[in-house]
Parts: C-alpha cells; structure tokens; sequence
C-alpha cells in the first residue's frame, strides 16, 4: 500500500504514528511542525487548546450538512460584472476584410492563405494597415477596430465595408501547473474561458489518467490565492471566467482522506471526484479491527489543515478542529456512515477500545496526523507511486 510504503521512506513519521492511542510510545514531541508558529506558547503542549467542538452524526444532522452546500469560489474574489469582450493585444494577428477591395484583404494575391496575410499587432500595441498607417489598437474590442479601419479608408475609399478578425490569439494566456503531467498554456479567446474549458484545453490533460481525478484548485489572481472547489462548480453551474494571467494551481496531493487508528490497514485514501462518505472510507481501511476497536467511537477529524492556501503556496494550519462522533456499535449505524459525506483532508479515526479521555487521545494524535499530512505531500510530489 501507499501509506506502507511512505512509512518505510520515512523513520520520524513512524516515530510520529506510534504516538497514536493504542500503541507504544506516549509522547510524540513539541518538535512536530504542528507546534511551530509564531506565538512561542504555541511550542508547549500543556498551552494548546485541543478543545474541540464534537457533533454526533445524526440523521437530521446529515440533513442539514447536505442542505448546506458551500460555495463554488470565495465571495472576495474579483470577479467583472461587465459580458466579456475580448480586447485585442500585442502579439494577436488579425485577418481585416475589405468587402469589395480584395487588393486590401490579400495584398499578395490568391495564392497567399488568409492566415499568412494576416495583420499582425506590434509589441507596441500598433496595426498597420494600408492606406491607413498605424493605429492603437492594443485594449479594443473587434469593433472599435472596425469603426477606426473604416473611417480611415472612408479617406480613399466611398462608404468603405471592414469586417476585422483574429486569426491568431497570442496575446493572452491562462497557465495551469501543479500536480499535471507537464504545465500548460490556454489562451484566452473571443469566448469566455472557463475553469472547467481551461481544463478541457489543456493538451497535457488530454487522456491523461490524472484529470480524472482534479479536485483541489488554487486560483491566483492579482497576487491571491483562492481555492475553487470545482464539485460545487458542477453542481451550481456558476462558472468562473478566467482572465489573462490568471493560474490554476492543481494540487491534488491534497485531496486524501487519512483513515488511521485501529482499522485492519491504515491508509491515505484518494478523494473520489464524485464524493465520499463514511462508509467509503471504513472499507478503504478493510473495516475496524475487531480485537482492538471500540465500534462505539468512530470520529471524523475536520480542521487541522485549512482549506485556504497562502499565497506563497501554504496552508493554513487550524488548532480547534471539528469532530464528527459515529457511534457503529449497531447495525442502523451503518446507514448513516454511508450518508455522512467527507471533505478532502478529513482524517478517520477509530479510537480503541478502552479510550476514556477523547480530547487527551486528540493532543497525542495531533502531531501524528499533521506530520502523517506534510510527509504524503511531499511523497505524492517526488513522483512515487
């Protein structure tokens, strides 16, 4: 298994996972990246809030969780209320269209494709065009070219007829990078792009196992980072436009969910595109070891790690986690571990039996689970499998 095969490469986290309830060694260490941060406090165990905020898995509680959808993107994130035109830029090539004037359309006679004979937009934003000279078109619509080729023949040329074009679109570009086969370029056309288009545009992307599975996508955009969460995209249908420059960071490194304690197989489980619940990941980790597990105290950890990437491509550490308490002593159990859904980054945990002080198992799973997290990540991005 993956996880069987992380721990052999790493000795500290091994070290790090026996700290859990249930096996030997009592104390992890302050010197886990958890207890890292600027507060000097923050480094002594005894000062650490874990108290967490426990909600038992209900069915009326999986009603409303499912009822509360979140949203697709963050509501700060600027976004033009304007239909989207495309403006030309340097470097785009356009094809300029004299009705009746084929001297003009295509200088170099028939032989001379439409492409080849096309305008090209200077690194100073200028198209020249005969008869015409020079103009600024760097920031104008397809239009506003038109009414300005126009009233320049209009000099030489009676009631002058101009359609306008681009052939080549080269000024604009989305990048797209992280956790992909190679990074890509998408350029930014008369069609609004979107994430999901960028995406499908991807050459590196095209029938490539990895697109399958993209779930945690970063927008940057004038310097910030904001996640996108592209399930809800689907399911709302509110798209994101794209703009020059934009970059789309996949990292699906971080779409698992850690299903550790007393389970027959600890792993680090991929997060399904289409979701997962509960059940999904009990049976990821082969069912609750019977000898050893308290069926009674099943608990999904949200909130250690952040869903908000910084914008110098870390993650936001939380220290009040949310648990989720699934009491699987009985056979009706099941049915709501099969309707609770997970997020990416939950971790699994069933406690042992004999576990009295939740919240103390908590302070020793800690830095187990974040370090268990860290060094995935930096397995899953050296190229292993």
């Amino acid at each position: 298994m993956i996880v069987r095969r992380l721990l052999a490469t790493s000795p500290a986290l091994l070290l790090a996972a026996c700290a859990m309830p249930g096996y030997e060694i009592e104390d992890a260490g302050s010197n886990s990246p958890w207890y890292q941060g600027s507060d000097p406090r923050a480094r002594d165990e005894a000062t650490v809030d874990y108290e967490p905020k426990v909600t038992k898995i209900t069915p009326d509680m999986i009603a409303d969780m499912k009822s509360d959808t979140g949203p697709a993107y963050p509501s700060d994130m600027p976004r033009s209320e304007e239909p989207f035109r495309y403006r030309v830029g340097p470097g785009d090539v356009l094809n300029v269209v004299v009705f009746n004037h084929p001297e003009l359309t295509n200088p170099a006679g028939t032989s001379e494709s439409s492409e080849s004979s096309g305008r090209l937009v200077n690194a100073d934003g200028m198209l020249y065009f005969p008869f015409v000279g020079e103009i600024d078109v760097a920031g104008l619509t397809l239009d506003e070219i038109r009414r300005k080729l126009a009233e320049g023949l209009s000099r030489v040329i009676r009631d002058p007829q101009v359609d306008v074009r681009v052939s080549q679109y080269r000024s604009q570009q989305v990048f797209i990078t992280g956790d992909i086969p190679r990074p890509c370029s998408v350029p930014v056309t008369d069609l609004p792009l979107t994430i999901l288009k960028a995406f499908d545009a991807c050459s590196t992307l095209a029938g490539s196992e990895g697109a399958v599975g993209i779930q945690s996508v970063s927008l940057i955009r004038d310097g910030e980072a904001y996640p996108i969460d592209l399930n809800a995209m689907y399911r709302t249908g509110d798209l994101v436009h794209l703009r020059d420059g934009d970059r789309l960071i996949v990292d699906d490194g971080a779409s698992r969910i850690f299903v550790v304690g007393e389970f027959e197989d600890q792993v680090a489980a991929p997060f399904s595109a289409g979701g997962m619940t509960l059940a999904d990941a009990i049976a990821a980790g082969q069912g609750l070891n019977l000898e050893t597990a308290d069926p009674g105290a099943i608990y999904v950890i949200r909130g250690f790690v952040g869903q908000e990437p910084t914008p110098d491509g870390e993650v936001r550490t939380l220290r009040k986690p949310h648990i989720y308490h699934l009491n699987a002593s009985s056979v009706d159990s099941l049915i709501l571990a099969d309707q609770f859904p997970l997020q990416p980054r939950d971790v699994v945990y069933a406690a042992p039996a004999g576990l009295v002080n939740f919240n103390r198992a908590l302070s020793q799973i800690t830095p187990s689970l974040n370090l268990l997290f860290q060094s995935y990540l930096i397995y899953d991005r050296r190229g292993n499998d």
